[in-house]
């Protein structure tokens, strides 16, 4: 994959998850990045989520299963919604290595 669309997505993902992409084609890594441009999270959004929609940034992720238990607790008693204002960039990373291994797995599906 050539370093400039690495270099793209670099602070968007965790550098394991980057790590995946070093043995695809340039057409593959140009799909990648397609793919992955649609599905990612953005930091921004999850703050916005956490801060004017009632900490709905779970939801956002999908994962509303933590979402749910999320409101039910108020927060954690406004604990678990303070922890989360700093662990913002970690659960969104974490939401889009899972969108950029799925968009690797298409890639490679469409190229073969």
């Amino acid at each position: 994959m050539s370093k400039a669309l690495l270099a793209t997505i670099a602070g968007e993902v965790s550098p394991g998850a980057l790590a995946h992409c070093q043995h695809l084609s340039d057409e593959q890594a140009t799909q990648v990045l397609t793919i992955f441009n649609q599905t990612k999270n953005s930091v921004v959004m999850g703050y916005l989520f956490l801060l004017l929609i009632f900490g709905a940034h779970y939801a956002y992720n999908g994962k509303w299963g933590v979402q749910i238990i999320y409101w039910i607790t108020f927060a954690g008693f406004g604990i678990w919604g303070l922890i989360d204002i700093f662990r913002m960039s970690s659960i969104i990373k974490s939401y889009n290595d899972k969108q950029l291994a799925k968009a690797i797995i298409s890639a490679r599906a469409l190229t073969h």
